[in-house]
């Protein structure tokens, strides 16, 4: 399977088949001798009361004692152990809460036991000033569920040894879950039901972790029940069932209730796309209901998009060039949950592969996402700044130059461009999309990568995914800590933007896009980048962001771990506050008063985060310097070359505003630098402003040639022309024209320190266009009303904002590389789509059955009449429209 993903390894064997399992002398691991040391009656009696309330945080706060000191070990970073029960340690301060003894309080209902300091009647430490509890004991009671239940550790040891006291212990453990399972009412048992969010719904945890526990219990039970075929005196005497009255329980008060809550859509047993389809998927097998898995993949009445059948998400869960609708990060899950969803319909005769062509873009999506095969971005809630997505990715891709390519993702909104070098990798990278799940408001942000280290990395995942998170809104998935424009002191919104120009190749590669939607009532919003390779892995980019509208725009790039320098720029202290204002404390949300002092749900927070960034510097505009940001090995960096750094040289910036500052990480990744360092360059003026930032981003070291000088022949709005020089005297001229100026857009050219041309790149501008005259969805192709050349095949054309890879070119049919034009598949059912059409828009069209016949523009011309039994679907463009085709690029290297 291509690509290998190696977490899917890692679950290869969840299921495998029920094994005949016959005692045999095997001697026990460590591990398996452990979980022996409790006996049965103890695995069923610490099965507490569902009434004792969950929480898979304790607060955003911290430690009862020692406060935000804890929140360097993560939300999750309590230390509990079994022999403490409703006992929960501190790693910083080493205190155990709570004060009184909550087990002993749970068995006698004795109030008089609730004393002490840090009291917990299981609703949560209540302090004196404080707004928000301290949820210990539900803290415990939820781990203790979620990750330390042994149901898997029990079930590998007794089908690994055979040993029937595992069996015993397991079977005392899920007989005594199924007997109180319908009482298990996560919205009303729950510190997020509680205190952050009143609808939340669950059972023994939250909903989307209860798809885990729901698939890990199904699958313990049907690897182990042929236990169950016979009577167990020990069994009986603890349970006081026969074998088969312990099945009957386990199976009708647990493991249909699972399997209804999932398919009733209730919300109390769903995750992401495919995690309850597995899980019920594993239910089905411990059931022997094959009924169910048809739910799985067949049309049925649905209104929710995580639970969409299998056949119908493939066109309306995922966008056309296979990516999954939400963050690289949880895209990963998405990937794991259908490959194991496909081996689990295998068995059933059902070939995903054959019946969906889509599904093998689907898997290739992770390898899409590579950065010099080793990087992936921290795009939106995924990992953290070290951009560490190596794992993704499996390394037998038949392709071996597959993790160094350039790639694009026109649907999901994602562009890489890179020099194709395994030996000295280096890449550029832009999101510029609208995905559903786990986006930050984050467009046209931009990375680099050389020398062995993501340059100017995302944050990633924010400290929590918690809504009560007041850091989260306003700082991790806000825009100022992207390396993009904030305008008007605001955040984005969520748009896609529109691919104007993609252009990969060797020695110079070039993108453009457009997305003035980000903010209201923009003209423009335009980021030009053209990537020059100079020298073997070196990277020179000239990044051009014009934006037209608004009265503020302040332009953000910030580093890794090293400490800023810069050169020309009389840069002064700020003397306290925040880039927010001098009076402005750290983390206050001085433009959002709703939000100020309160604790609650701070999604809405819109505001700047400039409250965030601390140890201000400021200074006036001056062309001709440069600001350093040293990629220092260590903290979670190790480039390969000595004085590794991104240099950035602001090519304009009089009557500009410039700052240094920095931002914080989060407190619980591990290994990574405090704060990061950034540059700002601000303008301000009458609406609606227009500004352009001119920048030459350079990833420098010591073993090649550093930017010695700028020359500026122009650097305005319209036109922009330097001659960049070199330590080794070489010269890299790049023009680049707002409009097609003497039939040229952007020219580069390279010479060497005696003035001879080395290479050249000349992109013209020019546009083609064509009518589109038959589409055929299916078989991702298109016939337009002319011939299209054939030095179009492998560029883009763009119907409205959406951009298509050309694969083959026959006259007038184009065949589409890697990608459909294809955003939905649906049934009406009283005159609704369903299942619901996610990543539908309104310039997109509805087609009839046959996916060549267009019905109408989407959604007025959904038609109420249609057959219930036939499937319609929904296409990105349609005969009559009008496609541009990007003239190519030419590129001369000696």
């Amino acid at each position: 399977m291509s690509p290998k993903i190696f977490a899917i390894a890692c679950c290869a064997t969840m299921f495998a088949g029920a094994v005949s399992l016959e005692a045999q002398p095997v001697k026990l691991t460590e591990k398996e001798a452990a979980l022996l040391t409790k006996s049965a009656q103890q695995y069923r009696d610490t099965v507490y009361d569902p009434e004792i309330p969950r929480a898979f945080a304790v607060n955003q706060l911290g430690c009862p004692a020692c406060k935000d000191k804890f929140l360097k070990y993560g939300a999750y970073g309590w230390i509990i152990t079994e022999d403490k029960p409703f006992k929960v340690q501190c790693p910083a301060c080493k205190r155990i809460f709570p004060d009184n003894d909550f087990e002993k309080y749970y068995r006698t209902k004795d109030k008089s036991l609730l004393t002490g300091e840090f009291v917990d009647d299981g609703r949560g430490i209540k302090l004196p000033g404080e707004k928000q509890k301290y949820w210990v004991v539900a803290y415990y009671h939820h781990w203790m569920l979620y990750k330390h239940n042994f149901v898997l550790e029990l079930v590998s040891a007794y089908k690994r040894t055979g040993n029937a006291e595992f069996a015993r212990r397991l079977f005392a453990r899920l007989d005594r879950y199924a007997e109180v399972y319908s009482r298990y009412n996560y919205n009303t048992q729950s510190r997020y039901a509680e205190e952050v969010y009143s609808g939340y719904n669950g059972r023994m945890v939250n909903a989307i972790w209860e798809t885990f526990l729901s698939r890990d219990i199904a699958h313990a039970y049907r690897i182990s029940k042929s236990f169950l075929d016979k009577e167990d005196a020990e069994l009986q005497k603890v349970t006081g069932k026969t074998s088969a009255e312990i099945k009957k329980n386990i199976e009708e008060n647990m493991l249909r209730i699972m399997a209804a809550d999932i398919m009733s859509g209730n919300g109390k047993n769903a995750g992401n796309f495919g995690m309850h389809q597995n899980a019920l998927l594993e239910i089905s097998a411990a059931l022997e209901d094959k009924n169910m898995w048809r739910w799985v993949t067949d049309f049925r009445p649905v209104y929710s998009w995580s639970s969409t059948p299998l056949n119908y998400a493939l066109y309306c869960n995922f966008y056309n060039d296979g990516a999954p609708g939400e963050s690289p990060g949880y895209n990963r899950h998405w990937l794991i949950n259908l490959t194991e969803i496909a081996k689990q319909l295998e068995l059933n005769g059902v070939d995903i592969k054959k019946q969906h062509r889509h599904y093998q873009r689907i898997l290739d999506y992770a390898h899409n996402l590579s950065l010099c095969a080793k990087f992936m971005s921290a795009s939106g809630d995924t990992g953290g700044i070290k951009s560490m997505g190596g794992a993704f990715f499996g390394k037998d891709h038949p392709d071996k130059l597959a993790g160094y390519r350039s790639t694009l993702l026109p649907g999901y909104g994602t562009a890489s461009l890179q020099n194709q070098n395994p030996a000295a990798p280096a890449a550029f990278w832009m999101t510029f999309g609208a995905y559903i799940g786990h986006k930050h408001l984050d467009g046209l942000h931009i990375e680099l990568y050389a020398n062995n280290t993501p340059m100017m990395p995302d944050f990633g995942y924010p400290e929590s995914a918690s809504a009560d998170d007041r850091v989260r809104p306003a700082w991790f998935t806000n825009t100022v800590s992207h390396n993009t424009v904030v305008v008007n002191s605001s955040a984005q919104r969520t748009s896609h933007g529109k691919l104007l120009h993609y252009d990969a190749g060797k020695f110079v590669q070039r993108i453009e896009v457009d997305a003035p939607e980000l903010y209201k009532g923009l003209q423009e919003y335009r980021r030009t980048d053209i990537v020059c390779e100079p020298s073997a892995g070196k990277l020179v980019v000239l990044d051009i962001f014009r934006v037209k509208g608004g009265k503020q725009h302040d332009w953000f790039i910030h580093g890794t771990n090293g400490k800023a320098q810069y050169n020309g720029i009389d840069f002064t202290p700020q003397g306290g506050g925040t880039l927010a204002g001098k009076d402005v404390d750290f983390g206050f949300y001085y433009d959002d008063k709703k939000l100020q002092g309160k604790v609650t749900n701070y999604g809405s927070y819109r505001g700047s985060g400039f409250q965030y960034l601390t140890n201000v510097m400021s200074a006036d505009g001056k062309s001709g310097s440069s600001v350093i940001f040293p990629v220092n090995k260590g903290l979670g960096f190790n480039p390969s070359a000595e004085n590794t750094a991104l240099k950035i040289h602001p090519v304009n910036g009089e009557g500009e505003k410039w700052f240094l500052s920095e931002g914080p990480t989060q407190r619980n990744h591990k290994n990574v630098p405090k704060t990061l360092p950034f540059f700002t360059r601000r303008t301000v003026g009458k609406a609606p402003l227009q500004s352009v930032f001119i920048s030459v981003l350079e990833t420098a070291s010591a073993d090649a040639p550093v930017i010695t000088d700028i020359k500026t022949l122009a650097a305005d709005y319209e036109n922009v022309d330097i001659v960049i020089t070199f330590s080794d005297n070489s010269t890299l001229r790049i023009s680049d024209f707002d409009k097609i100026k003497n039939n040229l857009r952007t020219q580069v050219i390279l010479t060497d320190a005696d003035g001879r041309e080395k290479a050249a790149y000349k992109y013209s501008g020019k546009t083609f266009t064509a009518k589109l005259k038959s589409v055929d969805l299916l078989n991702e192709s298109v016939i337009f009303d002319r011939d299209i050349p054939a030095e179009f095949a492998d560029t883009i054309f763009r119907v409205g904002r959406h951009a298509y890879k050309i694969g083959s070119i026959e006259g007038s049919k184009i065949t589409l590389k890697d990608q459909s034009m294809i955003r939905g598949r649906f049934r009406m059912l009283n005159k609704k789509p369903i299942p619901p059409l996610n990543l539908a828009t309104k310039e997109m069209y509805v087609y009839n059955s046959d996916a060549k016949t267009v019905i109408g523009k989407y959604p007025a011309s959904l038609p109420a009449d249609h057959p219930a039994d036939q499937d319609l679907w929904i296409g990105m463009c349609a005969p009559g429209d009008e496609a541009v085709f990007v003239c190519p690029s030419e590129r001369n290297i000696k």
